[in-house]
């Protein structure tokens, strides 16, 4: 059997194994190549550029994927240096391609990007042992090679023989020839030709390709399967280690609380024993864990909070753990002081992972399987304690002066908000990242909300503006993440508009009251205004937009009905006049509704009849006639539309029986009819 080649779908990111003719240049797959760099291979993926990143640099990466088919179709990378952003732009040429979609300062979006040509096949991504060995050395350690016959990956493989390279040669008979076409039949085309010939160079059997499609479903199958339990242990790990690091950052597991011989009081205090000797006791109170040490004879306890109790045994030397210095801001007799407020940053950014891992192990979890179930609980757990622990940085912060309680209190809000966002992750639900956005939208709101509440003071106007415009960029991101033809996206971006605008009230109050008591000068105060502004207009004109469809009905309805009155007083002139700017405005309104938003399907109905029934009443000359049939046809198309809306669909597979699923399980769904074959024809297939 011949090797097939690794596809990749530049719109959504899907990865499927096929001939190496399965795809011609244009039809938007492309072969995955392999790369090397500084010794370590790599394919033209964006899991594998994720992977570079977080090798190379200290950026954060988010990956993100694609809501209908589950597959990785994009990265936010936040890059904390120039260097690290310049080291990932210098890389990028190198995985083909990958391109940045959008970049701000500290931040950037990667995504695909459909090349000019393909690339020579020597570098493209076979199956085989060549595959195998990617996988069971990534990093292209072994040394072993690829066996023989296969070509090695990436730049060392062999030359392009020619215009048109046949790929690797396997071991075994030479091929027959060309193919005969296969016999009409449904299905996606590329099952019944792999390029091998049968029954003496013939066409393939019924039974030869229905076979060949069983294996194909089962391959494509199987590694769904494993993607989606990756993709569910993954987001355990990341949840878990998120936990873990915002822990640490917080100090959580350290502290003291130590004596010498027979330990002392809870909290800090002294505790004395009798003989030579040093004694570990550890407590848990509101610093976690507190060990510390003591030599024999009269000991002095650690300070810390905790009941520090223990036995002393024999030798001199003090305990090298638990020293009070490794507590974030303490003042200990050696050592330095940590520094609170980065410590806080870490922990937050850490308490992100977690969260970020957290979705992806419900979005991927089985919730049939209890043992998945409980591994997607678990990580929304650690998300939570990821967040706890966040609380505890922001309150160490505040304790070393780093910020003021007023903002230890906001930040303990937001994280609060936060979990409350994570406890609404369900196992089995790939949770809309708009429906998160929206969250954090309203999360940055309330804190808004509750500075506000408190005296007035400089640094609190500071918060509730840093607030304001942290409400609207996750608005504009709940939006970016949306997709208008889904109810739920449409609620969740008008209600993370609405938090941004609530927020933005509250910050335009906070500075003008500042203004007043002469905490701010007018300069300031104008700056800060015009920030605010500029971060809520898209939020504002998204709420225009919206409200828009619903106004030119009105509007359309009234002049109707004073055309119905004209008419009813015999003004037969002006009640034409009226029904036709009626009908003017009712298309405006079709042109601002959104077909898949029930009220502006609804607003756009009312206008339409309300209209129609303004032009029955007119004398039927020719500008009236032609405004009733373009009445008419909105009214054709409005119908269909409510159809569209309501109507959703998938692909069948005829040979096994079942639905197309997405990557991680589960029916692939399409909004419409047209994206559903646009998806089945570039893969060959036929409706």
């Amino acid at each position: 059997m011949m090797s097939e080649v690794e596809w990749l779908e530049i719109s959504t990111g899907m990865t499927q194994i096929g001939a190496k003719d399965l795809h011609i240049m244009g039809d938007g797959w492309v072969p995955v190549c392999w790369l090397k760099i500084e010794g370590n291979r790599f394919k033209t993926l964006l899991t594998d550029l994720s992977n570079y990143i977080k090798l190379q640099t200290t950026s954060v990466v988010k990956v993100g994927k694609n809501e209908k088919y589950g597959s990785v179709n994009s990265l936010v990378v936040l890059t904390p240096t120039e260097a690290d952003a310049k080291a990932i732009e210098s890389i990028l040429p190198l995985f083909r391609y990958i391109t940045i979609t959008y970049s701000v300062a500290g931040m950037m979006e990667l995504g695909y990007s459909h090349p000019l040509s393909y690339p020579s096949s020597a570098d493209w991504v076979w199956t085989g042992d060549v595959d195998a060995d990617y996988f069971d050395d990534p990093m292209g350690a072994k040394g072993g090679g690829a066996a023989s016959g296969d070509p090695v990956p990436g730049p060392l493989g062999p030359p392009s023989p020619g215009p048109c390279p046949p790929g690797p040669v396997m071991p075994g008979p030479p091929s027959p020839g060309p193919p005969s076409p296969p016999p009409p039949m449904p299905g996606p085309t590329p099952f019944l030709d792999n390029g091998e010939t049968s029954n003496g160079g013939g066409p393939p059997s019924s039974g030869d390709a229905m076979q060949k499609g069983r294996e194909d479903a089962a391959k494509s199958d199987a590694a769904a399967e494993q993607a989606r339990k990756d993709g569910l242990q993954q987001g355990a790990e990341r949840a878990n280690q998120g936990k873990q690091d915002a822990q640490q950052s917080a100090g959580q597991g350290q502290g003291s609380g130590e004596s010498g011989g027979e330990g002392g009081s809870e909290g800090s205090g002294e505790g004395s024993g009798e003989g030579s000797g040093s004694g570990e006791g550890s407590g848990e109170g509101e610093g976690g864990e507190g060990q510390g040490s003591g030599e024999g004879g009269e000991g002095e306890e650690g300070s810390g909070d905790g009941d520090g109790q223990g036995e002393g045994e024999g030798g001199d030397t003090p305990s090298d753990s638990g020293s009070p210095s490794d507590m974030p801001g303490d003042d200990g007799d050696s050592g330095t002081p940590t520094d609170a407020m980065s410590d806080f940053q870490d922990a937050a950014n850490a308490a992100n992972d977690a969260i970020d891992g957290a979705r992806q192990a419900c979005s991927c979890c089985n919730p049939d399987l209890d043992k998945e179930k409980e591994m997607a609980e678990d990580a929304k757990d650690d998300a939570k304690k990821a967040l706890d622990a966040t609380k505890e940085a922001a309150q160490n912060a505040a304790d070393a002066g780093d910020m003021t309680q007023e903002q230890a209190d906001n930040e303990k809000r937001k994280a609060d908000a936060l979990k409350e966002a994570v406890d609404s992750l369900e196992p089995g639900v790939d949770t809309s990242p708009s429906g998160m956005a929206a969250q954090e939208a309203e999360a940055h709101n309330q804190a808004a909300q509750q500075t506000a509440a408190e005296d007035n003071s400089v640094e609190n106007v500071g918060d509730i503006v840093e607030d304001a415009m942290a409400s609207a960029a996750a608005a504009d991101k709940c939006d970016a993440k949306g997709d208008s033809r889904k109810k739920e996206d449409q609620l969740n971006s008008e209600q993370a508009d609405m938090s941004a605008m609530a927020a933005a009230a509250t910050a335009s109050e906070a500075i003008e009251d500042a203004l007043n008591e002469e905490l701010i000068d007018e300069a300031t105060a104008e700056t800060l205004q015009q920030g605010v502004d500029d971060m809520v207009q898209n939020a504002e004109d998204r709420q225009e937009a919206r409200e828009l469809p619903g106004r030119l009905s009105e509007e359309a309805q009234k002049m109707a009905e004073q055309s119905m009155k004209s008419a009813s007083d015999s003004n037969n002139e002006q009640a034409q006049d009226e029904a036709i700017r009626a009908a003017e405005k009712t298309k405006e309104c079709a042109d601002a509704a959104n077909p898949y938003n029930e009220q502006d399907r609804e607003d756009l109905s009312d206008a339409i009849e309300k209209t129609i029934e303004a032009l029955d009443g007119c004398d039927p000359t020719p500008e009236v006639i032609k405004a009733k049939d373009e009445m008419e046809a909105l009214q054709r198309k409005l119908s269909k539309d409510e159809t569209a809306a309501h109507s959703q669909w998938g692909i069948w597979r005829l040979i096994d029986g079942q639905w197309v699923q997405t990557n991680y399980g589960g029916d692939m769904i399409f909004e419409t009819k047209d994206e559903a074959a646009e998806w089945l024809k570039v893969r060959g297939g036929q409706v």
